[in-house]
């Protein structure tokens, strides 16, 4: 299931109109060390912000669930595993984590589901499923394919049509070879390599030395560059008998060492290779059998080869380009997934604890969330801090998906002997406004953060007249000073610092540990003797 979830879940964010990049989205799901287990998908929603549920409800309840959602299915053997549902009418479509699709009645999906759901807010606007070209080379090499049976079909010629369909199945073939080659395995794939006998390995046979000709030409950039070679130069110049015949000819000596290599050598069978093997049989077969008498064009030899030139050329630096991105792709994902590593950030955590940790009395202190959480953020803010947007931003989003798991705390580190300075004037407009309302003081601070405007958020929300909230303005800039704090944003938890190695909106990624682990503290108090061992929080 490992490799077959993420395909599932492209097409579940996408049949509920959400906007994501596919990208980022295949990032954090693999990175995420649950992968690939229910946890990783609803941790990956709540990371880009979308509202997501993870529930086990009763089959009888079917009926009220989105039309689209994911469910766990469990299997004779034990196992589980996740597939997309789609309900209809009277059926339910089900998208598999092995790539199989399948249509059961209600009572059979009844039967396989064991209750648990992940669902999301479907989004009214429509999200285009863009498709490039460079994503997707089969789209070029279809409209090559048309081109080249058509003008096939113009010519009125058998024999250029079946030497044209067999070079096409030779493309196809050689694109999934290709594929094998630089490690992106798929199902198709994976169904083909493993249609003949036990001992097959497609990538055992494609990366072997061996299948290297002359130790220089592998057999994906040979196979990829002599069927679209051929295309284009019956599509551009037509076809040709004499050259096709001598080519055919030629390739016989390939296609038995490429056998003999499998049998003696490797001693693996590759299905894709065998398949090349048989299409180059099948062109010398149709050039042998629809045999013309052999007729020299050194024009349409030269621009031939000039065509294969290109194509290989043309294909080697396609080939860099994309060995560089699956390779960077692969480098952010280990690292990514050692970033995420709970131990590792602990131990920064814990390291770098505030000087001076006493605790704000109540009265002067401005909390949201969940204020009798024990896992408590700090914020040290301040309204002129441009760099203080995007740490107030991710304050936000963690409200938005786990508020109810822990207290944040907002610090102002603004001058507090300056009535005039407007970082102070709209600090202490904040916490005027949190003593009549905390809902409406939090409000005032989303906003300020969205537009920073000093006169159009004054306007809004007026100019502070208690004197009062200069006396919190003192007590928030003291504490700040007593543990050497002169900079924002600054963020703690539980009286440490957050780590500066992780970037702010990495902490979405280890809440649930944080609160797990200050959980496993209060519930399990310390020992007396020698604690330099045991990390805390507090």
């Amino acid at each position: 299931m490992k490799n077959k979830l993420y395909p599932i879940l492209e097409k579940f964010v996408l049949n509920n109109n959400v906007k994501i990049k596919p990208e980022d989205f295949k990032l954090q799901l693999i990175s995420n060390p649950s992968f690939p287990s229910v946890k990783s998908i609803s941790d990956t929603l709540d990371y880009f912000g979308i509202d997501n549920v993870v529930a086990n409800v009763p089959k009888d309840a079917l009926g009220q669930l989105p039309e689209c959602f994911l469910a766990v299915l469990d299997a004779e053997n034990g196992s589980k595993s996740i597939a997309q549902v789609q309900r209809l009418k009277n059926k339910i479509k089900l998208i598999k984590d092995d790539g199989t699709k399948e249509n059961l009645s209600i009572e059979a999906f009844k039967t396989l589901w064991n209750g648990t759901i992940v669902a999301v807010e479907k989004s009214t606007e429509k999200v285009k499923n863009n498709i490039s070209l460079f994503k997707n080379p089969l789209i070029p090499l279809v409209i090559l394919a048309i081109i080249a049976v058509v003008f096939s079909i113009i010519t009125l010629e058998t024999q250029a049509i079946i030497y044209t369909i067999l070079a096409l199945v030779g493309c196809c073939f050689s694109y999934f070879i290709v594929r094998e080659s630089l490690g992106l395995h798929n199902e198709t794939t994976s169904k083909i390599c493993n249609s003949a006998v036990n001992n097959t390995s497609c990538s055992e046979v494609i990366n072997s030395k061996t299948s290297k000709f002359f130790q220089l030409v592998s057999l994906s950039d040979a196979s990829i560059t002599f069927f679209v070679s051929v295309v284009l130069a019956i599509s551009l110049f037509g076809y040709q008998p004499s050259l096709f015949l001598g080519i055919s000819i030629m390739s016989i000596p390939i296609a038995l060492y490429a056998t003999y290599s499998q049998a003696f050598e490797i001693k693996k069978w590759c299905p894709l290779c065998l398949g090349v093997g048989g299409v180059l049989i099948g062109q010398v077969i149709v050039t042998t059998v629809f045999y013309e008498p052999l007729v020299f064009h050194p024009i349409y030899i030269l621009k031939s080869v000039a065509i294969a030139i290109a194509v290989y050329l043309t294909w080697s630096y396609i080939k860099s380009i994309l060995g560089k991105s699956i390779k960077q792709e692969r480098t952010q994902t280990e690292f990514l997934k050692f970033k995420r590593n709970e131990n590792l950030f602990e131990t920064l955590l814990v390291k770098d604890k505030l000087p001076n940790p006493e605790k704000l009395d109540t009265e002067f202190s401005l909390s949201f969330g969940n204020i009798h959480a024990p896992l408590v953020i700090t914020s040290v803010t301040n309204p002129l801090c441009g760099f203080c947007t995007n740490a107030f931003e991710a304050y936000d989003a963690l409200l938005k998906t786990h508020g109810d798991k822990f207290r944040l705390a907002i610090i102002f580190n603004v001058p507090a002997d300056s009535l005039e300075n407007p970082g102070s004037q709209i600090s202490q407009k904040i916490i005027d406004l949190y003593k009549e309302n905390p809902g409406n003081a939090y409000a005032a601070l989303k906003d300020w953060f969205s537009h920073r405007g000093v006169d159009a958020w004054q306007k809004k929300y007026g100019i502070p007249s208690n004197e009062t909230s200069l006396q919190t303005l003192e007590l928030h800039k003291t504490w700040c000073d007593l543990n050497e704090i002169n900079f924002t944003p600054a963020t703690t938890i539980n009286n440490h610092f957050f780590p500066k190695e992780y970037d702010i909106k990495d902490l979405s990624l280890f809440i649930d540990f944080l609160v797990k682990k200050q959980k496993s503290i209060i519930s399990s108090p310390e020992p007396s003797g020698d604690k330099s061992h045991t990390p805390s929080l507090q």
